[in-house]
């Protein structure tokens, strides 16, 4: 059903300059030693301590509630961002995903790629006969939060989708103390260069006012301090053939929402995993090579497919020779043209 095809070659052109470093090598699977990777907070009681990780960048703290579904805190400045809960419609309501008896439902596994994955599962509060469960993978070195929900239908109850009086909505945020807030595009197809581009473009505060909506897959929300915040959702759609975008309201909340091709109407549900999402508290200045390191080592399991290999593209001479100097389009295809474009 997902595509990310367009998003991770939107990432090679918004990553170009910091790709070409060697990957490190991945990790053995393994879930021992790890004792140490769950947070302890002083401040908390023991049971909610048990409902946290982090690493020298950032911590995650889970709560279930509906406006506090799970929050994010930069470590070096303190300043936490909070998230709302997810909003599934079934059988044609929409369902708050807010949660009881949240816990960690099995041990922190890490993974063969560096990042450990951290599970926590609870039961909605609104339909008890379901539960969903949250995944985070977090790198030791890397402040992105890369995450997924699954949603479980434990009970005999056939339940399925159907479209309610508001989409399903995967994730939220108030932007509301951000003075600057961008989206990135990471494949805006540029027919005068014939290749995937990135945009970024400023959303202006009468964007909010009108509730309009914005494709991403990145939001950047810049606040005081220098300090930004940043979102993102791994599916390769372009505008305007958009398959989820952030909805903006006027309280200058985004919310990450299916737009079409999410769900089939109808679709029963036993287990539905949604969209792999990110989150990013850093530095203005940091936030884009967090991210970049961050897709180059932990998106994806298998180092090698982010290992960087340089190849060299003639296409965008082979569409001027053909309308220009009106030639074929293999006419300058030969090795002399070839090696003349490298030198």
């Amino acid at each position: 059903m997902v595509s990310r095809r367009g998003f991770l070659q939107g990432i090679s052109a918004f990553s170009v300059l910091d790709i070409v470093r060697p990957a490190s090598p991945a990790e053995a699977l393994s879930t021992k030693n790890l004792s140490n990777v769950l947070e302890d907070y002083p401040d908390d009681t023991a049971e909610s301590s048990k409902l946290g990780f982090g690493n020298s960048f950032v911590r995650v703290r889970i709560s279930g509630s509906e406006t506090n579904f799970w929050s994010l805190e930069n470590r070096k400045t303190g300043n936490v961002y909070r998230f709302g809960c997810p909003v599934f419609p079934v059988a044609g309501n929409a369902v708050s995903s807010t949660l009881q008896n949240v816990q960690a439902d099995r041990a922190p596994e890490l993974l063969r790629n560096g990042a450990t994955e951290y599970s926590f599962r609870g039961t909605l509060i609104a339909k008890p006969s379901l539960s969903l469960r949250m995944i985070f993978r977090l790198g030791p070195d890397n402040a992105v939060v890369r995450f997924k929900y699954s949603l479980e239908n434990n009970g005999d109850e056939a339940l399925a989708f159907k479209e309610a009086d508001i989409p399903l909505t995967y994730i939220s945020a108030s932007l509301a103390e951000m003075n600057r807030v961008r989206e990135v595009q990471l494949s805006d197809f540029n027919l005068m260069l014939h290749s995937d581009t990135v945009s970024k473009r400023d959303i202006w505060p009468q964007l909010f006012a009108d509730q309009l909506g914005v494709a991403g897959p990145i939001l950047i929300g810049e606040g005081a301090n220098n300090e930004a915040l940043l979102l993102a959702y791994e599916h390769g759609s372009q505008m305007p053939d958009t398959f989820l975008r952030f909805d903006l309201d006027a309280h200058r909340t985004a919310r990450l929402v299916a737009v079409k091709g999410n769900y089939m109407p109808g679709q029963t549900i036993k287990t539905f995993e949604t969209v792999w999402m990110e989150a990013v508290a850093a530095p203005v200045d940091a936030i884009a090579s967090q991210f970049r390191a961050f897709v180059r080592k932990y998106m994806e399991l298998n180092g090698e497919s982010r290992r960087p290999y340089l190849f060299f593209n003639t296409w965008n001479f082979q569409e001027r020779n053909k309308w220009w100097n009106k030639k074929s389009y293999l006419a300058s295809y030969n090795q002399e043209r070839i090696l003349q474009e490298i030198d």
